[in-house]
């Protein structure tokens, strides 16, 4: 008998938004909390995120 196995993974496809979000609290949190780049940080942040979403 197999028996099915479920493993919780965080999907690509899971709310990109907060996940965008996160990442880029985290390149500001790299940067030393230096303020003035938010959007450059949101920028990268977006766009390293929305490269992970496979292409429907």
């Amino acid at each position: 008998m197999t028996q099915k196995i479920h493993v919780l993974s965080q999907s690509p496809c899971e709310d990109p938004q907060a996940r965008i979000a996160k990442r880029a609290y985290e390149l500001y949190c790299e940067r030393g909390y230096r303020n003035g780049f938010a959007l450059d940080d949101w920028l990268d942040a977006e766009q390293e995120i929305l490269s992970q979403i496979p292409a429907l």
